[in-house]
């Protein structure tokens, strides 16, 4: 949204890197390295010449596409219990979990706003929450909603971006996750419902770095 003549004082910064004051006349060097971030395609607005070109090939130096949070289900559940423990140590209470619709719910919403809004979500649910588990009724109306209207199971969600999943290696890693969660991190219950010897799971999950995805208090277990 920053107007065109904003973008072209940007651009000359970057390529001088000095700037005037708002007040002075006497240009300012500066040494700075810009991260920028978007969440609009910035091709498409550079089409639509709502974007300099200049200050895009500028900018687009080097490149990383962050998917959305609905593109990859598996990290949902370990934004979620790192969100509820920084919202914990900031009200000095216990760590809230989650109850297991709760996360059927957090696992299947499009989460259109990404890790801003689960933030914003868990951080209101943990407020409203007086007992150590959060439930559906502590969430917002409209994630139960959202999430009644797709009529999709947390599996089924998973796997809605088929287009992305490049290998079965993938699928198997996604729901090896997915039972995890399911039943709470319990290695052994989690075996048992994928058929698998218990050795065998230990070996998928270190073969598919699940390991880093589990609650920390979850992976030595």
């Amino acid at each position: 949204e920053m107007p065109l003549p904003i973008q072209a004082k940007l651009l000359r910064i970057l390529e001088t890197y000095e700037f005037v004051p708002l007040g002075s006349t006497t240009p300012v060097k500066v040494d700075i390295r810009l991260v920028a971030a978007t969440n609009k395609n910035l091709k498409e607005l550079v089409d639509q010449n709502k974007f300099r070109a200049d200050l895009y090939y500028r900018l687009n130096v080097i490149h990383i596409h962050i998917p959305p949070l609905r593109e990859r289900r598996e990290d949902i559940l370990p934004i979620a219990y790192s969100i509820l423990e920084r919202v914990a140590l900031k009200r000095n209470e216990p760590i809230k979990k989650l109850s297991d619709e709760a996360k059927e719910l957090i696992l299947n919403a499009p989460w259109e706003g990404n890790v801003r809004e689960l933030e914003n979500v868990l951080e209101r649910a943990a407020i409203l929450c007086d007992d150590e588990i959060i439930t559906p009724e502590h969430l917002p109306e409209y994630i139960v909603e959202e999430v009644s209207a797709q009529g999709q199971k947390p599996f089924e969600a998973i796997f809605e971006n088929v287009d992305d999943i490049k290998s079965l290696e993938e699928m198997e890693k996604a729901y090896i996750f997915y039972t995890l969660a399911r039943t709470n991190w319990n290695k052994a219950l989690a075996a048992e419902k994928l058929g698998i010897d218990l050795s065998t799971l230990y070996r998928k999950i270190d073969r598919y770095g699940i390991r880093d995805l589990i609650p920390q208090k979850r992976a030595s277990d």
